[in-house]
């Protein structure tokens, strides 16, 4: 939906700027195409894409020829072009960049699995800008159209280059609302700017560039309220989906720890049974290497918090099961922090036997009673 409205905004813009008539300046054009040309990644983009070098410059060669001749509106239109044809080198050359990011990002560890999202998005976002001025360029009939009869409103100088700013600005207002996706965060506000902008387009061709600029000027004001709406809300929603990425991940690696792993509503669980001997307050030597094992995730996944739980069974009294399993939790907090965990990061708590899982009863269930539970707490969203 968005798409068309910015298509034929442009068009119409541009038809503005060939509607002008004697400038005195050199058209803008030309001044933003020969700049380009200077730019450092210039030979780049002209290596990796020669045919819309080659048809830029013909285009600028026939700018240059119409200048040459006062032939003005001719002038800017092969100017802009130019420009266009540039416009979509460029983005393509950075398409070749965004999946030259991505081929390296998936050679990386899995840990840096949102980077590599991120040149997918990009390239994504790359492909979305070579459609839409392709799309431009395909209407460039249309634009010589528009511009003739633009051409035959004898508007003041003033006003066209009031109403041309005014275009402009709601198409780069809109532009930048798109990118936090006020569409989604932000809809009603960005469905008002859409329909000024339409509206803005229709009085424009009507030749009523008043209220074409008025129009325009409201798309501006609705476009950034929705950029401001959205902005806050899209980047939480990248985030809780950047952390959701990461539990993900953390869950799919806490297996190795040969525990039961869970999700709850705190974050990634994982118990570990045989941790400590009966009646022991030291880590037992065949648990070490799960207890390694979670200080590697630990010092991995750094904003999650760590929080451990120990628990006994109901044999012996209420009190001492309670200061057992304490030290038990104690064990193991110093055994992380011993592996390179900062302690500020670790909670320790001694459950006692107030938290079975299984009966008491038998033997079995004894057994199961008697764990560690590990829990790396999810971080909020920032």
């Amino acid at each position: 939906m968005k798409t068309p409205s910015l298509v034929l905004s442009a068009g119409l813009l541009l038809a503005i700027v060939a509607g002008c008539a004697h400038q005195a300046d050199r058209a803008p054009a030309m001044v933003r195409y020969e700049a380009s040309q200077e730019a450092q990644e210039s030979e780049i983009i002209r290596e990796r894409n020669p045919e819309l070098y080659n048809a830029a410059e013909v285009e600028h060669a026939n700018a240059i020829k119409a200048e040459r001749a006062e032939e003005y509106e001719a002038t800017a239109h092969h100017a802009e072009v130019a420009v266009l044809l540039w416009r979509t080198a460029e983005a393509r050359s950075h398409t070749v960049d965004a999946e030259a990011r991505q081929a390296t990002a998936e050679r990386r560890y899995a840990a840096g699995e949102a980077a590599l999202e991120a040149a997918r998005a990009e390239r994504d976002e790359e492909t979305l800008a070579i459609a839409r001025l392709q799309e431009i360029i395909k209407l460039q009939k249309e634009m010589d159209a528009a511009a003739k009869a633009m051409a035959a409103h004898k508007q003041s100088e003033k006003v066209k280059a009031a109403t041309n700013a005014a275009m402009l600005a709601a198409m780069a207002a809109l532009k930048d609302a798109e990118a936090v996706q006020a569409s989604v965060f932000a809809a009603e506000a960005f469905a008002k700017a859409q329909n000024a902008l339409t509206l803005a387009t229709a009085t424009l061709q009507a030749g009523d560039l008043g209220a074409a600029q008025k129009h325009a000027e409201v798309a501006t004001a609705a476009a950034t309220e929705a950029k401001q709406s959205a902005g806050p809300k899209f980047e939480a929603d990248r985030a809780r989906r950047s952390h959701e990425a990461r539990a993900k991940r953390l869950f799919e690696e806490v297996k190795q720890t040969g525990g039961e792993r869970r999700v709850s509503e705190r974050g990634v669980e994982v118990t570990l049974r045989s941790v400590f001997e009966p009646g022991e307050i030291f880590v037992a030597p065949i648990a070490r290497s799960s207890l390694e094992k979670v200080a590697e995730l630990a010092k991995s996944y750094g904003e999650f918090a760590i929080i451990i739980e120990a628990h006994t069974d109901s044999r012996g009294g209420t009190t001492a099961n309670l200061t057992l399993s304490q030290s038990r939790a104690d064990a193991v907090l110093s055994f992380l922090t011993k592996n390179g965990v900062s302690p500020s990061r670790i909670t320790a708590i001694g459950k006692g036997s107030a938290e079975p899982i299984a009966d008491n009863r038998s033997q079995d269930g004894r057994a199961a009673n008697r764990r560690v539970e590990i829990t790396f707490v999810q971080p909020p969203p920032s």
